[in-house]
């Protein structure tokens, strides 16, 4: 995968409200959360960690970068998951559902 062998990734991303931009990230991990699919990448135009859903991803590459080592907040991809997920929580006013990594 692109995330283990280190390589910076361009795609097209919808959000939440169908709003769709290119994003240029170092991804770290795909993980499992609430029956659905996530990528955990620093964002390296908006210099911060963002989870980004898989079913939103649009034409992913590889752009020949290689990523840079970077610790993830928290320290761990669980603990920056917990966080995020409380954080989007309080964002939409509804209860965080259970974490599966």
């Amino acid at each position: 995968s692109m995330a283990a062998n280190g390589e910076r990734v361009r795609f097209g991303y919808a959000d939440w409200q169908g709003q769709t931009t290119t994003r240029h990230v170092e991804p770290v991990r795909l993980v499992a959360l609430s029956r659905r699919w996530y990528l955990v990448a620093f964002d390296l135009d908006r210099t911060d960690w963002r989870t980004f859903r898989v079913d939103r991803i649009a034409e992913p590459r590889a752009t020949g970068g290689r990523a840079a080592h970077r610790e993830i907040p928290g320290g761990d991809v669980h603990t920056y998951l917990a966080g995020a997920r409380a954080a989007m929580a309080d964002f939409l006013g509804a209860a965080p559902s259970n974490l599966t990594l």
